[in-house]
């Protein structure tokens, strides 16, 4: 799982979502809207999808492994969740 997408036309430009990321993967654009800056960062601690007033953000079902990340097994590119 890893963020997939912030959807523009239901966005109000709160802000919410960067503001609790820790990671810096979420930015705000010159139109006021959040966008995914750095998705290969996402930890998936789903912060942002719980503080969005209006859940325009979406979380992706699978999460493709960076096999430069300490533990990822690099013949398993995906996992899937339940």
């Amino acid at each position: 799982m890893a963020i997939e997408r912030i959807d523009k036309e239901k966005c109000v430009g709160c802000g919410n979502c960067r503001l609790v990321c820790s990671c810096d993967v979420i930015a705000m654009g010159e139109d006021g809207k959040a966008f995914i800056k750095y998705p290969q960062d996402c930890i998936v601690c789903l912060f942002c999808e719980q503080e969005c007033p209006v859940q325009a953000i979406y979380m992706s079902p699978t999460h493709d492994y960076n096999s430069s990340r300490p533990g990822a097994d690099p013949d398993k590119k995906k996992i899937s969740l339940p």
